[in-house]
């Protein structure tokens, strides 16, 4: 796919952009009273975020039983059912400004995209990660969590490059 350049680096190659969601979207400026009314409708948004990340949570519990029970099963199948309450609950949580949340669904997604196999260290790094989101769900940790909020995304950060470094090619 990438073509090697003269100082050996990777050259990018071009790929020719799909028009399609212009298409659907339409082509111009959004109007500025469209951008305002979108933002307030998020800033006084009554909903709970604990409701609607429990749901993910349960999804993602069910996942996880479902992996540990077909350990080294359908690698595609397993990371898909684990993946998508995770992406879910990461978009969800920008949305009603549970910025930890964020920043742990980040390092998760980074982290099911990588692994090539879903050995039973993946799912219990997963199960870790599901048990501290709810933690923080249900405290309703909104914000960064300050330096508890640090403390834990760093905690996984190094529990995911643990895992990397144990399954590193010799």
């Amino acid at each position: 796919m990438s073509e090697q350049g003269h100082s050996g680096g990777s050259k990018a190659k071009v790929i020719a952009a799909n028009r399609m969601l212009q298409v659907k979207a339409g082509r111009g400026k959004i109007e500025d009273g469209r951008i305002r009314a979108c933002q307030d409708a998020l800033e006084k948004n009554t909903q709970e975020f604990l409701p609607v990340a429990m749901d993910f949570l349960k999804q993602l519990e069910k996942a996880l039983e479902e992996a540990s029970k077909n350990e080294g099963g359908d690698l595609n199948k397993h990371k898909s059912r684990l993946f998508k309450p995770v992406f879910d609950l990461k978009a969800n949580a920008k949305m009603f400004k549970y910025d930890l949340v964020t920043i742990m669904t980040n390092i998760m997604v980074d982290f099911l995209e990588k692994i090539e196999t879903l050995d039973e260290d993946a799912v219990e790094i997963v199960r870790a990660h599901h048990k501290t989101l709810t933690l923080i769900v249900l405290k309703k940790m909104s914000g960064t969590g300050g330096e508890a909020g640090k403390a834990l995304a760093k905690e996984l950060q190094s529990a995911c490059l643990r895992y990397f470094a144990k399954r590193k090619p010799t």
